[in-house]
């Protein structure tokens, strides 16, 4: 039987390659899902042999809706095939009635799950979905239950730790039997067909830190984090934040280059509750020559005195390094407030993981607050951000330096004391 098939070219090693292990990992968009479940289909369709089984698993399936398995009913009816397949709605099987041969849905999160795996006999081909989280153990057992002539295992995954066993293994480590592939959504030419997420990847990018992990697949340093998500607390609305502030300031890490290579420069107002609560209110961020960023600055302080009657900014404090020197003397000339942040003057660290580390005693203990995400797309790069910061690979910082600074500035006015003396 004829079978009309569209294959982006990044995905034609899944029909040519000799190897053992077949790996794709990268970012979303990029069509893994889709591409395998069209292969698998059409290699079930060319068995010559009867009751091979071809093992579709996944980390976590605690029921069917947790499997691939619509997934390949879907494929399976693209390619029109459906009346030549089998399963009922509670089965965790389809079966093949052009040869006997059928596909078999299962978990593979644990040792246990693994060795059920392995009972199994005639694994022809075997593909997990979401194989970054699979552990050594249970790779350990399954692999040889796949001992098929001629048989494959097929790996696609989305990154998440560098130190996770199936990215170390084949990506940093590499694995003679395998064909290792990275893909993005920019190798898959049908992805530019779906303008809804045309449109959700160029808004992604206004937040590099989100876009490089949902989008370009890199992992992430989260194994070794300083200052952790779950850590952070969070408030409704902006108006409810500024009801309980007594005091704002702002923070900023400056820089004045704007291509690729350099940071960007990022602007924060605070506000804080007495020495109890400090409050990211506003942020923006951006890669700006050194007349806009006196613009953007000065329009930013403005805003910030308009969101509420009786507070105003009372200070800026602008790191005193480099791009920030001038950028002092020129704000002082419009008579604000301009303060020349040195880490030493606040008893912080002069290394930036110093710094962060300080400045985590402060979030981890509930004390500071930011928006919902929910309320401010750029919420949830900023966490991702200061998340990946860490010892081994500092990384991107300009987000973490400002946090930084407002951290100190708000501890050097006796911020937070009344809460770690109740912890304490």
């Amino acid at each position: 039987m004829k079978i009309n098939q569209r294959v982006a070219k990044a995905f034609i090693p899944l029909y040519l390659s000799a190897k053992r292990y077949i790996v794709y990992y990268g970012g979303r968009g990029a069509g893994k899902t889709w591409h395998v479940a069209d292969k698998l289909v059409t290699s079930i369709m060319q068995e010559k042999e009867p009751d091979y089984v071809y093992a579709c698993l996944r980390e976590t399936q605690k029921s069917l809706q947790d499997s691939t398995k619509a997934t390949i009913w879907k494929s399976i009816c693209a390619f029109g095939l459906e009346h030549l397949f089998y399963t009922a709605r509670t089965s965790s099987e389809i079966l093949c009635l052009a040869n006997g041969c059928k596909f078999i849905f299962r978990g593979c999160g644990s040792a246990k799950e693994a060795d059920k795996i392995r009972s199994i006999e005639n694994v022809k081909m075997a593909w997990i979905e979401e194989a970054h989280s699979v552990k050594r153990e249970v790779w350990e057992i399954f692999t040889p239950s796949v001992r098929a002539p001629n048989s494959k295992i097929i790996l696609t995954f989305n990154p998440m730790r560098k130190s996770d066993f199936i990215y170390d293994h084949f990506v940093v480590q590499g694995d003679e039997l395998a064909d290792v592939f990275k893909v993005n959504y920019y190798d898959n030419p049908f992805f530019y067909e779906n303008e809804a997420l045309v449109q959700e990847v160029n808004a992604c990018k206004k937040f590099p830190h989100t876009f490089r992990r949902v989008w370009k697949g890199e992992p992430g340093f989260i194994e070794n984090q300083l200052i952790k998500p779950e850590w952070w607390k969070f408030y409704d609305s902006l108006s409810e934040a500024l009801r309980i502030c007594t005091g704002m300031f702002i923070t900023a890490d400056t820089a004045y280059k704007t291509d690729s290579m350099h940071d960007y420069t990022v602007i924060q107002l605070w506000g804080y509750n007495s020495g109890t609560q400090l409050l990211l209110l506003k942020q923006i961020r951006g890669k700006w020559e050194f007349p806009t960023l006196v613009s953007k600055l000065l329009e930013f302080t403005r805003a910030a005195g308009t969101l509420c009657r009786h507070l105003n900014p009372s200070r800026i404090y602008i790191e005193d390094k480099a791009s920030g020197i001038s950028l002092v003397q020129t704000l002082a000339r419009e008579r604000l407030t301009v303060i020349a942040w040195k880490p030493r003057d606040y008893h912080f660290p002069d290394d930036k993981v110093g710094r962060a580390n300080e400045s985590a005693l402060m979030i981890s203990r509930g004390i500071v607050y930011l928006p919902k995400p929910a309320n401010e797309p750029w919420v949830n790069d900023f966490i991702t951000e200061l998340s990946e910061f860490s010892e081994e690979d500092e990384g991107f910082d300009d987000q973490v330096d400002a946090t930084t600074m407002g951290v100190s500035v708000f501890r050097s006015m006796g911020g937070g004391q009344m809460q770690l003396r109740t912890q304490e």
